[in-house]
């Protein structure tokens, strides 16, 4: 689930910086389609579907 995950954050902050104006520092998707969910309609059960995959997210920490 980590190209999906991917796929969709890059989608959704391609769209905030388009629409926007804003980039968001964030991997968060459920933070993205927050966002995004302001301009533009989408689904709720397509924003559901989304959220889900924020489970799947694995952060990476550099020392």
């Amino acid at each position: 689930m980590f190209f999906p995950h991917q796929a969709v954050e890059k989608a959704l902050k391609a769209l905030c910086i388009k629409r926007l104006g804003v980039y968001l520092r964030t991997h968060s998707v459920m933070r993205l389609v927050e966002e995004a969910t302001s301009i533009v309609n989408i689904p709720g059960d397509l924003v559901e579907r989304i959220k889900r995959l924020d489970r799947y997210y694995i952060p990476t920490y550099s020392n």
